[in-house]
């Protein structure tokens, strides 16, 4: 009788060790709000739809012609709800060579809100969304392209480090397919950016999660090279329509949260692996069931 009940408490043991485990590891739920008038003029309304779908993180757009009161509101608002805020921006001509004189603004102005914001009032994180391949000197001169991105990864890298706040990016998943050479060094696109960051977000924008070119195989190179790096990654959707075809958007609310149910079974074990993100938050309101 006793050696069944050391048994049965030996198993307790190791699932209540399980569930701390699982519960030290709660997954991220995201979102992208660009339009920053919501949180002028329907700041309640947009703190209950992220509540309602369990929001943990928002990347909120910067608008420098916002008076900086009305993000402290917001945010604080926000942080009672624990919902993180990270100040979202970015545009493809930020990876040229005068693209520092279009973020370097954007710089001080966050370093200057940092240091007048109360601690329920701050940033969590720094959120880019910077996507070179849409200029046309991607197809012209890449290698030009791909080291102005690299710098300015390098300069925001140092913003972070000093205002000691997390650090991510946005990129495509075929990122582990573009190789550089340049006074960065030598490698893959992809491992570089998850070197030089915390979290990608992986726009992994495919409206289903399994089988070839589906969500869970586009991401799988830089969910493993992250594990080996301690870093995190973030699997990010679609729900705004698309012109590039049928497989990239998701319309439905119930096959949404079906298809990305299947890519957290699939993923959660690894510690790379930091949860999902849905883009963006004008679009996912409006999805029907």
């Amino acid at each position: 009788m006793k050696k069944i009940v050391v048994m049965f408490m030996v198993v307790l043991m190791v699932v209540s060790g399980m569930n701390a485990i699982q519960a030290q590891k709660p997954f991220v739920v995201a979102t992208w709000l660009w339009d920053t008038n919501e949180i002028v003029t329907n700041e309640q309304e947009v703190l209950r739809f992220l509540q309602e779908k369990n929001v943990t993180d928002l990347y909120l757009q910067i608008n420098r012609q916002i008076h900086v009161n009305t993000y402290r509101s917001f945010i604080e608002k926000a942080t009672k709800l624990n919902i993180k805020v990270h100040a979202l921006d970015g545009a493809p001509t930020w990876a040229t060579r005068n693209g520092s004189k279009q973020y370097k603004p954007l710089i001080d102005w966050i370093r200057n809100y940092q240091s007048q914001a109360t601690a329920d009032q701050k940033f969590s994180g720094i959120h880019l969304d910077v996507e070179p391949y849409l200029l046309a000197d991607w197809q012209k001169n890449q290698k030009n392209t791909v080291e102005f991105y690299q710098q300015f990864v390098i300069d925001f890298r140092s913003l972070a480090n000093d205002l000691k706040i997390e650090y991510a990016l946005d990129i495509p998943f075929w990122f582990d397919e573009i190789n550089y050479r340049n006074k960065f060094g030598t490698g893959l696109l992809s491992e570089w950016l998850i070197n030089q960051t915390d979290t990608v977000t992986i726009m992994a924008y495919r409206n289903f999660a399994e089988g070839p070119n589906g969500i869970i195989d586009l991401v799988k190179t830089e969910v493993a090279y992250a594990e080996t790096k301690g870093k995190k990654v973030i699997i990010a959707v679609e729900t705004e329509p698309s012109s590039e075809g049928t497989h990239i958007s998701f319309s439905s609310l119930s096959v949404l949260d079906q298809e990305l149910q299947k890519v957290i079974n699939h993923y959660e074990k690894n510690t790379s692996y930091a949860g999902t993100a849905i883009h963006h938050y004008a679009s996912w309101k409006t999805l029907i069931e």
